[in-house]
């Protein structure tokens, strides 16, 4: 329920209410400052393990590109189903 005030605040609800969202409000941006740069270094380590862990990779696909292992234009793309017929699937079973 809704609760709509008709009449005018006091001082002391006024001062009240200007304190507490002033509180509210330093609260917020306390919170920001510590959470954002956490959130941001966070990030930034968890990209450089990911970029540490896969410089192998990475270097062995630039030597297979510069060897002529590995062209750009030998990507071979697509989709396979497999289907089995019941009596295949309980030929298995047996």
């Amino acid at each position: 329920m809704i609760h709509v005030r008709t009449q005018s605040m006091n001082p002391v609800q006024k001062a009240l209410t200007i304190a507490m969202s002033l509180a509210l409000l330093t609260l917020g941006i306390m919170f920001s400052v510590v959470a954002i740069p956490l959130i941001a270094v966070s990030g930034a380590l968890a990209l450089g393990y990911v970029y540490w862990k896969t410089r192998a990779l990475r270097k062995a696909l630039a030597q297979a590109m510069q060897t002529g292992h590995m062209k750009q234009s030998e990507v071979i793309e697509g989709e396979a189903v497999v289907i089995r017929e019941p009596h295949e699937a309980n030929r298995f079973l047996n």
